[in-house]
C-alpha cells in the first residue's frame, strides 16, 4: 500500500511539474472518453436496445431465393405465397420503403415513407392515434390508395 501511495505522489509531482504533457493527457483521456460514449450511444440504440414493438424478438424479416439471387417478400407473388403457405408465421405483412409528395396546404413536400400491407399494424402490434387502420380490402390491385400519416407530418401540416 505504502509503495502505491509513493508512485501517486511521484506521478502527481511530475504532473504538476509538467502542464503541456498534463494537458495533452487530459485532453487524450477527454477525446477517448467522448468518442467511447458516442458509439456506445449508436451501438444501444441501433443494435441493443429492442425494437419499439410488442414481442419484438418474435419478428422476422423474410424473403425468397430463386436461383442464388434474393427476392425480398415485398414483392408481390413472394408476399402472398408466405401468407398462404406460411403456417410457421402468427402473421405475415408487407412493407417496402419509398417516398411520395405531400400536397395540398402550403409548398408541396417529398415526404419518406413505407408501402405496407393491411395487417402491417397487427403484426408489429402498434394502433394509430387518431383514424383507422388499413382494411384488407385496400391490398388488392386496383383500389384507391389511403394514407397513414405520422404523428409529426400531421402535427405540421
Amino acid at each position: 500500500m505504502e509503495v502505491l501511495l509513493n508512485d501517486l505522489k511521484i506521478a502527481a509531482r511530475r504532473l504538476v511539474r509538467d502542464p503541456l504533457f498534463t494537458a495533452v493527457a487530459l485532453l487524450t483521456l477527454a477525446i477517448g472518453i467522448g468518442a467511447n460514449s458516442a458509439i456506445f450511444t449508436l451501438v444501444n440504440g441501433v443494435l441493443l436496445k429492442p425494437l419499439p414493438y410488442t414481442d419484438a424478438g418474435d419478428l422476422v424479416l423474410a424473403h425468397a431465393v430463386l436461383r442464388g439471387a434474393a427476392i425480398p417478400a415485398s414483392s408481390g407473388p413472394v408476399f402472398r405465397m408466405l401468407g398462404e403457405h406460411g403456417r410457421v408465421f402468427d402473421g405475415v405483412a408487407m412493407f417496402t420503403n419509398t417516398s411520395a409528395t405531400f400536397s395540398g396546404s402550403g409548398e408541396p413536400e417529398q415526404l419518406t415513407g413505407a408501402r405496407i400491407s393491411a395487417g402491417y399494424f397487427a403484426v408489429v402490434g402498434v394502433a394509430p392515434l387518431r383514424g383507422r387502420l388499413f382494411h384488407g380490402s385496400e391490398n388488392e390491385p386496383g383500389n384507391a390508395d389511403v394514407v397513414l400519416l405520422s404523428e409529426g407530418v400531421w402535427r405540421d401540416r
